[in-house]
């Protein structure tokens, strides 16, 4: 996955935003959902997590709308914005006036309703079928030799 990366670094320098980065960040986009399926199951979760937003944050990067397009980050930056769940704070964003308590309060109010949501849901799992279950529970519909 480094490797991966670090030819998007270089290709994202020399290749124009839009489509052809995007075609050029192609067989990156391809690789990336294969990778995590020859690890150790435990560490292949935590490897797709990180594909998954490498693989999102590089299909922003096509378009020039993610944090990954800053003027000219260094190759640790990129690494780091690329494969690990940070964003980069802009300077203008910090000086412009926001409702921080509103929006906290709306935050906590869906965080609140999800959760809600999810444990109305987890009572009528006696319903659902059985790989439904494995999915909502394990995050994998295959059976690893465990039942639920």
């Amino acid at each position: 996955m480094l490797v991966s990366v670090c030819y998007c670094y270089a290709i994202a320098k020399f290749v124009p935003k839009g489509i052809p980065r995007l075609l050029a960040f192609l067989p990156v986009h391809l690789l990336f959902p294969s990778l995590p399926l020859s690890i150790a199951f435990f560490i292949s979760r935590i490897a797709n997590f990180i594909s998954w937003i490498a693989n999102f944050k590089l299909l922003l990067l096509a378009f020039h709308k993610s944090p990954l397009s800053l003027p000219s980050p260094s190759l640790v930056q990129f690494l780091v914005l690329a494969s690990l769940p940070v964003m980069t704070r802009r300077d203008s964003s910090v000086n412009q006036p926001h409702n921080s308590k509103r929006l906290l309060i709306i935050s906590y109010a869906v965080k609140a309703l999800l959760l809600a949501a999810a444990i109305t849901a987890y009572r009528y799992t006696h319903y659902l079928h059985i790989k439904w279950l494995r999915l909502m529970l394990d995050g994998d519909p295959v059976s690893r030799g465990t039942s639920v």
